[in-house]
């Protein structure tokens, strides 16, 4: 891990930083340590910008097991959760994702 945040010093410069990532085109391709800092602050991309979804999949460690158990719906209901995207959506997000690191999980 190249950066570590604790959830209760989240700053509002934490989050404009995030939104300018989450805002950049979608081709554009995070640096590891900018994907590090999309995933710690996953929580605030649910409750700030429910558009992440596909951005935040793309920063999942997916060769992790934690962190694919925080994202699978089956796992928990970190996932579920997310506001704004619907059953059929979100399960495609995370079956595409999945598919790319293990074939035939889905």
């Amino acid at each position: 891990m190249l950066l570590q945040l604790d959830p209760s010093k989240v700053t509002k410069e934490h989050l404009r930083v995030l939104q300018q990532m989450i805002e950049r085109d979608p081709m554009h391709d995070h640096h590891e340590q900018e994907k590090e800092m999309i995933w710690q602050l996953r929580h605030e991309c649910r409750e700030h910008f429910p558009q992440s979804l596909p951005k935040l999949l793309t920063c999942v460690h997916w060769a992790n097991r934690i962190d694919v158990a925080i994202v699978s719906h089956r796992h928990c209901l970190w996932c579920r959760r997310w506001p704004r995207a619907g059953d059929r959506k979100r399960a495609n997000l995370l079956a595409s994702s999945l598919a790319r690191v293990v074939p035939g999980s889905v």
